[in-house]
């Protein structure tokens, strides 16, 4: 299988219900890592005491108040491993997940970041069913595995590289650099994309991690935050793909439309006819138009909300 150094970095804040599930998945691993780098944001509760509890691998690293993209970037500066796991403090890494990632990279030793699929787990459900439903974007994963050149395309229209599955070689980070502070939301899909635009991916068909849906997770109540960040992310990467086929350059553009689209239905509901109206005009001016029953609603919306704002005025 090779020789390989893995460091883990969980980043985390007041997870002590959930951190040493974390743990213990990484600790009950089939290959041993060299570190579980655990960064904090200030917790209030009993984490630090249960990480501390898992043993002499972990190191507790306190960073409070500056975000998950920070807490990452500081596990990223200190990793001593040739190979930097990812880890979310409330999900779960299956008993292989590394030895499959591992075997996949002695059969392709020149990829740098691999990845597979993650099922949902909750306190009352729990199943094996593979996240990535997208049909289209699957097909191309596994056919394309050991070398996903024209990922972009697929990974313009939505994020779905599932954060615990990432492994990647920590020597990237000189290209990629470190993630972006700035972002609140969606720091990890502005990443995939950079690693994407410059280091060679591949992807494990088999589900490796579980994702706890809890009252708690961040990623509840976000709707618009993340679309409004989405849109960021993507607006910035023009000049990154300038030169890139014209079907990469395209799918940009679906992506931004798409998030317009999203952002006015829900200003819409919102009844912020003014907003609204701005993203529906942003999606018609892209040209890259809602489909079937999508568009029939869209251009309902449209109507209701040009209405709406004529009668306000």
């Amino acid at each position: 299988m090779g020789n390989f150094s893995v460091s883990v970095v969980i980043p985390t804040f007041n997870r002590a219900a959930f951190i040493g599930d974390a743990i213990r998945s990484v600790l009950e691993q089939s290959v041993t890592v060299t570190e579980i780098l655990v960064v904090d944001g200030g917790s209030t509760d009993d984490t630090r005491k249960v990480a501390e509890s898992c043993g002499k691998l972990v190191q507790w690293v306190t960073q409070e108040g500056q975000g998950v993209a920070a807490a990452r970037n500081t596990g990223f500066r200190r990793a001593k491993g040739d190979w930097v796991a990812l880890l979310d403090s409330d999900d779960l890494w299956y008993k292989d997940k590394l030895r499959a990632q591992f075997d996949f990279l002695s059969r392709h030793p020149d990829t740098d970041f691999v990845f597979g699929d993650m099922a949902l787990f909750a306190a009352d459900a729990d199943n094996d069913a593979p996240e990535i439903l997208d049909p289209e974007a699957h097909q191309f994963l596994v056919s394309k595995a050991d070398n996903l050149d024209g990922i972009l395309e697929y990974l313009f229209r939505f994020n779905f590289v599932p954060t615990s599955s990432v492994l990647f070689r920590r020597s990237c980070l000189e290209r990629v650099g470190y993630m972006d502070e700035s972002l609140k939301h969606c720091e990890d899909y502005d990443y995939w994309l950079r690693f994407a635009c410059h280091c060679r991916l591949g992807f494990v068909n088999h589900v490796l991690v579980k994702r706890r849906m809890h009252d708690a997770n961040t990623m509840r109540g976000a709707y618009a935050d993340n679309c409004e960040a989405t849109l960021h992310v993507l607006e910035r990467m023009q000049n990154s793909v300038a030169d890139a086929p014209k079907a990469v350059r395209r799918a940009r553009l679906a992506g931004i439309s798409l998030a317009h689209h999203r952002l006015g239905g829900y200003c819409f509901k919102q009844r912020d006819y003014v907003n609204a109206d701005a993203h529906f005009r942003a999606v018609l001016g892209s040209g890259i138009l809602p489909k079937g029953v999508e568009a029939l609603k869209f251009y309902v919306k449209l109507f209701w909300t040009r209405s709406a704002k004529s009668f306000q005025n």
